[in-house]
């Protein structure tokens, strides 16, 4: 396994490099183990990264050139800072106030950082927030159960893939306690029910979509529904370029396609989604 982050590039061909972690020019410090989320700072030209198997958030700094530039020049000079360290991280989100949310999986919470510039929290001595969960794992409203994805919403709520307890939790801003927005009715298939769901994202309408991992499926559950509907999952009967099997995580694009992730076969999706 290569633990390391690709530039993908499309102009005259397609092409793609390692510009964080396994690269030419790695040095120990600064290779990458199971990075599990990766989130890209625009204004510093930077990668924001969870390094799971390090115990460590990161930021991956661009010292040559930008996004805008010849890409076979980006990487060729970049700084490796450590953030935050001795953390089980698995999720990471920003939001538009410039506060980094880290999942932690182990302790079942989200913290939250300030991030400041280009300088290291540890430097600033900086000290992460709980602002979900950390109070031991478990499935009552103000706990969690091996969290790994989040989303932060527009009024800064906090959307977690509740991952241990087969559940989508809400957790609103200042909030000591989260609310169930999808799942909660225990490990099964039913459409009330998830199984060990993964990475979460929402629409336009407020519609939540769910990679369903333990189900091989993705489903949609409109605000305030008691179940869910199915997108696409496993079934035999369908073309397989309409199949997922171990679905993971999603992107979209300005188009309204929604990416998907299929982490068993190895492949990533593209879907068109309804806009009604």
């Amino acid at each position: 396994m290569r633990d390391r982050v690709l530039l993908m590039a499309a102009q005259e061909d397609v092409y793609s490099n390692a510009i964080a972690g396994d690269t030419e020019n790695s040095k120990i410090y600064d290779r990458l183990f199971c990075p599990t989320s990766v989130y890209y700072e625009e204004k510093n030209y930077s990668l924001i990264i969870a390094d799971a198997g390090n115990r460590r958030i990161i930021r991956w700094l661009f010292t040559e050139g930008s996004i805008r530039r010849r890409f076979k020049t980006w990487w060729k000079k970049t700084q490796c800072e450590t953030l935050i360290e001795d953390i089980d991280c698995f999720g990471i989100a920003v939001d538009d106030r410039g506060f980094l949310y880290v999942v932690d999986s182990v302790k079942g919470q989200v913290t939250r950082w300030p991030l400041r510039g280009v300088s290291g929290l540890l430097k600033l001595g900086v000290h992460g927030k709980v602002v979900a969960g950390g109070n031991g794992c478990g499935n009552c409203s103000d706990q969690l159960n091996n969290p790994s994805y989040i989303v932060v919403d527009q009024d800064y709520s906090i959307i977690i893939s509740d991952t241990g307890n087969h559940r989508i939790m809400i957790w609103f801003e200042g909030f000591s306690s989260g609310k169930t927005l999808a799942g909660g009715g225990g490990r099964g298939n039913k459409l009330d029910q998830l199984s060990s769901p993964q990475g979460i994202t929402f629409d336009n309408f407020g519609r939540v979509y769910i990679a369903d991992a333990g189900n091989s499926r993705v489903v949609r559950w409109t605000p305030g529904a008691t179940e869910g509907e199915i997108l696409v999952d496993s079934s035999a009967s369908k073309d397989e370029f309409n199949q997922v099997t171990d679905p993971r995580d999603f992107a979209w694009d300005n188009e309204g396609h929604l990416y998907v992730a299929d982490a068993k076969i190895g492949r990533i999706l593209k879907f068109k989604i309804d806009d009604s």
